[in-house]
């Protein structure tokens, strides 16, 4: 599903509700896993920086995290993160 916000920013969401386990992790230094010593820990950093939890306003250089224990308040989490959900758009018949 599609969501985008007042400016217009559309947004894919991946997940919708996180357990408050999350923010064990979510913040926590980052180390190159063993199987991947050269990994890029700036960029994975840089993502990491851009977590915002707890229902701050969604934006294109943001992943937006909603803590939740219930898939059923996803749709409020995604309202008070500023998102609306596009209508299907109709296809395009070409022929």
């Amino acid at each position: 599903m599609d969501y985008q916000d007042a400016d217009g920013n559309r947004y894919s969401v991946a997940s919708t509700v996180v357990k408050q386990a999350f923010t064990d992790g979510a913040g926590s230094e980052l180390v190159a896993p063993g199987f991947a010593p050269d990994a890029d820990l700036d960029k994975a950093r840089a993502g990491q920086a851009m977590l915002s939890i707890n229902d701050q306003p969604a934006g294109p250089d943001i992943i937006a995290v909603a803590l939740g224990g219930r898939l059923e308040s996803a749709n409020e989490h995604l309202q008070r993160l500023g998102l609306s959900l596009i209508p299907d758009e109709p296809e395009v018949d070409d022929g």
